[in-house]
């Protein structure tokens, strides 16, 4: 059964689990598409086996058939329960949550409430790290909370500062490097706005 099809992957229902299917894509000449889809895939699959927070558990890949097996999380996502009373809350542990992924020099690179799942019990998972990247440097992790930004202002118009101001106080309440990754978000931000102004 299909869960869903974005531009770069479906994501099928198995008896095991999860397959993410990562898809050709017919504009780039063959070779290059195996090579990028190839690494993409590694890459993924490498993220998924080091991964220091609760996300998809990582059964097996297949880089010739461009196919990473993972468990299934159920629940719903954060997209669909995030709402103006436990915003802020919820927000918070968002960020605490993005502390740790950051301490092992993972970039999550697409993080939204859509790619964040809640459990029945109220515990959060991540998935969906098809864009993420090992890295340490304090610019890509300021990306990363200024994509989060981006995201709850575009998906959750009415409710966004507080929901920001709970993921961002979370975070810098569990970094180790918070003045620093504050200090490059407002750089990052400024950016950002100069760009949509243009």
């Amino acid at each position: 059964m299909r869960l869903s099809q974005g531009a770069e992957a479906t994501i099928e229902r198995t008896s095991a689990g999860v397959q993410k299917i990562r898809l050709p894509k017919p504009y780039r000449l063959q070779a290059i598409d195996d090579r990028l889809r190839r690494s993409r895939t590694r890459r993924e699959a490498k993220i998924l086996q080091k991964l220091p927070i609760p996300g998809p558990q990582f059964l097996s890949v297949d880089d010739t058939s461009m196919v990473i097996e993972m468990s299934f999380l159920p629940g719903k996502k954060a997209r669909d329960v995030l709402n103006a009373r436990n915003a802020h809350l919820l927000c918070c542990e968002i960020g605490k949550m993005l502390v740790k992924l950051h301490d092992a020099s993972i970039i999550h690179g697409d993080l939204t409430t859509s790619n964040i799942i809640v459990s029945a019990s109220g515990h959060l998972s991540f998935i969906d790290f098809g864009l993420s990247f090992f890295s340490s440097k304090i610019e890509d992790k300021a990306t990363d909370l200024h994509l989060l930004k981006e995201s709850l202002e575009s998906k959750h118009a009415s409710f966004w500062e507080e929901a920001w101001e709970g993921a961002f106080l979370g975070y810098l309440s569990s970094s180790k490097e918070a003045a620093l990754i504050k200090e490059k978000l407002a750089v990052v931000d400024l950016r950002g706005r100069y760009k949509h102004k243009n």
